[in-house]
């Protein structure tokens, strides 16, 4: 359950004037761009991102989080041309991009952030995914 807590004297407070300009087709556009998408596999991904950091999540974990049989989950994934462990793989890839952008994060904390037990696990899949290690990429970003 989400909640929004503010003070009762907000609810009489005029409501802020729309610019003259309003479009409601702009505002829909804008929606449209913001939403998520319907992709399947984005959706999973997004759902699985906060299991990550306790370690690989199951098929039987995500399948349980979105609901479905595992075979199910298979199904739908191999419908888009993917397998489970291609999923996870391209989400810590593509975590592992954005964690690497700021230099304050110590390459160690993204690999626990990705769920791997052991650093040098995370150095090796990194080499695999880009052919460098994750040191060498974050210097060319400099």
């Amino acid at each position: 359950i989400n909640s929004l807590e503010f003070p009762r004297s907000f609810l009489s407070l005029p409501l802020p004037s729309f610019h003259h300009n309003y479009s409601p087709e702009e505002d829909y556009h804008l929606l449209y761009q913001n939403a998520p998408s319907s992709q399947f596999s984005h959706r999973l991904a997004l759902a699985i991102i906060p299991f990550l950091k306790e370690g690989y999540p199951t098929l039987k974990m995500a399948s349980e989080i979105v609901n479905l049989s595992p075979r199910t989950l298979q199904r739908r994934l191999w419908e888009e041309g993917l397998t489970y462990e291609k999923l996870i793989d391209q989400l810590r890839y593509h975590l592992a991009i954005i964690l690497l952008k700021d230099p304050k994060t110590k390459i160690i904390d993204i690999a626990y952030e990705l769920g791997y037990k052991d650093p040098s696990h995370f150095t090796r899949a990194f080499k695999r995914w880009t052919g460098i290690p994750p040191n060498n990429y974050r210097c060319h970003l400099n």
